[in-house]
């Protein structure tokens, strides 16, 4: 099904739509089953329903409604999904943009070079991999559940809150950058490393 500018679809709960084309202007609300959908327009998945393999390309937007999943979403230039609900396997690239919203999650995210994923105050994101893109967490249990943030080839992470952050950052070196945003380097600050036993991980 190709939905142009002005048209709207509507899957009812237990319905499914496979391989749906959502241009821009059009509208596709999801309370069933939408799979494969090509979006470059505006989706909503709603409580109880699911999206999956969603390609979203420039100007499109996602909408995850609490209560809804969307799964190995791609995130290309110019689009966007706001995450009120869960969100896994996603992969954003350049350009592509991720808000997890307060009491959201997300999991195992691909951040590639110029895709963003900010991760707002009692949102959490976990098990993600930045390749040069950028990850920012909001105050308290960003990372969740001691999830791992891991560097492939770079990335910019920003700790909101790093002193409430209880997770792992792993592959960590340059080219990537990590900024505790809520501490003040100055004169009086000090900077540690604690080795752990085996040389394979430690405490910053």
């Amino acid at each position: 099904t190709t939905i142009d500018s002005g048209g709207y679809q509507y899957i009812l709960p237990g319905g499914l739509a496979d391989h749906t084309t959502v241009s821009h202007g059009g509208i596709q609300n999801d309370d069933g089953v939408a799979n494969n959908t090509s979006l470059g327009g505006f989706q909503a998945v709603f409580s109880g329903a699911t999206a999956s393999n969603t390609i979203i390309e420039n100007g499109g937007y996602q909408y995850i409604l609490p209560g809804g999943t969307a799964s190995a979403t791609t995130l290309q230039s110019g689009a966007v999904q706001n995450d009120d609900g869960v969100a896994n396997g996603n992969t954003i690239s350049s350009g592509g943009y991720q808000i997890v919203f307060g009491g959201a999650t997300a999991s195992s995210t691909t951040v590639d070079a110029g895709g963003f994923e900010v991760v707002v105050s009692g949102g959490t994101t976990s098990n993600a991999t930045m390749s040069g893109g950028y990850i920012e967490l909001g105050g308290g249990d960003g990372a969740g559940s001691g999830g791992t943030i891991t560097f492939a080839g770079g990335g910019y992470l920003k700790l909101d809150q790093s002193t409430a952050f209880d997770g792992k950052i792993a592959g960590f070196g340059v080219p990537g950058s990590l900024d505790l945003a809520d501490i003040a380097f100055g004169s009086g600050t000090t900077l540690g490393f604690t080795e752990a036993g085996g040389n394979t991980s430690g405490t910053l």
